[in-house]
Order: C-alpha cells, then sequence, then structure tokens
C-alpha cells in the first residue's frame, strides 16, 4: 500500500467546549494523524492516508485546540498530543486528537 501526506484544515467545524474549542473533521478511514502547525493562518493537520483513500469511507475525528493556560480535555478522553502552534497575533494554542 503506498502512502500519501495530505493536509486538513482544523478550521471549518469549530465548537466551543469547556475552555478549549473542538474541531470536527472527516478524515478517510485510513488516516494516520502525523502533526500540527499554522498555515496561512490556519491551524492545520497533516496525515498519513492511504493513497486510494478518495474511495475509502470517511471517519469523523475530533481535535481539541487548547489555549495556554485553558483546561486539557480529559473526560474519559485519553487525548493524543499533536503539537503547539504560535499564530500571528501571539496567541500560542496546543492541537490534542481525541
Amino acid at each position: 500500500m503506498v502512502k500519501t501526506i495530505w493536509k486538513f484544515s482544523l478550521h471549518d467545524k469549530l465548537e466551543q467546549a469547556d475552555g478549549y474549542l473542538v474541531s470536527t473533521v472527516d478524515l478517510p478511514a485510513s488516516a494516520d494523524v502525523l502533526s500540527t502547525a499554522v498555515q496561512q493562518g490556519d491551524v492545520v493537520i497533516w496525515a498519513s492516508v492511504d493513497s486510494t483513500a478518495s474511495s475509502q469511507p470517511k471517519k469523523t475525528r475530533r481535535f481539541a485546540i487548547v489555549p495556554t493556560g485553558g483546561n486539557v480535555p480529559n473526560g474519559g478522553l485519553s487525548p493524543r498530543f499533536l503539537g503547539t502552534v504560535l499564530m500571528q497575533d501571539g496567541d500560542v494554542w496546543h492541537v490534542f486528537a481525541l
């Protein structure tokens, strides 16, 4: 199986949670999320995806975007830390896969 790297924005579907934001993204079922960063003002993630992913079913995934000093999500979840992003306005956010 050949894998390729795909990029996904976390800004499309945002909702407010307990001291952080939650982004919902439909990813190919084979997606393995690798990292996060800011690109042109948007928080994005990169994932390794099976090259036939366009024909695969999608899986809805959730990501927490937590400001410095904000609550880290727990609620029975084991969030996986993806990275810290530095916004141009000086805000610092920490991204977790839920």
